[in-house]
């Protein structure tokens, strides 16, 4: 008997797997993005931009810092007031939110934040 060559529509075992994982690796990509988008913090990173009204930046900057245990019972009104005088620039002494001292750098390894201060001593630079 002789063999009849398969007709170009018939899909080979081969074609059939890299199809299925083709399609696999797709949805564990999907799923992963997901994941990642849902647990990057948003709002933090709105309220230090700035992007919220100065009650909600402060509540949610002032919520943050409240999740380590050092400042876990954090008052952000009563930092403002307490700190402000410790600065000679206008810009830090007239300051009404949290992000006039502070701002984030992402550690982008961690999917984590570090939050940092300009210092009274050299307030202008973002490496304190």
């Amino acid at each position: 008997m002789k063999h009849l060559p398969r007709p170009l529509s018939t899909p080979t075992v081969w074609g059939q797997r890299w199809k299925r994982g083709f399609s696999v690796r797709w949805i564990f990509g999907f799923v992963g993005l997901a994941v990642a988008a849902a647990c990057a913090n948003v709002d933090l990173e709105n309220a230090f931009k700035g992007e919220f009204p100065e009650a909600k930046n402060n509540s949610v900057i002032s919520g943050y810092c409240q999740t380590c245990h050092i400042h876990k019972d954090f008052d952000g009104e009563d930092h403002i007031a307490i700190v402000r005088p410790r600065y000679r620039r206008p810009v830090f002494r007239n300051a009404s939110e949290c992000r006039t001292c502070h701002y984030l750098k992402k550690d982008w390894l961690h999917n984590d934040y570090q939050r940092k201060t300009r210092l009274p001593a050299n307030p202008n630079s973002k490496k304190n």
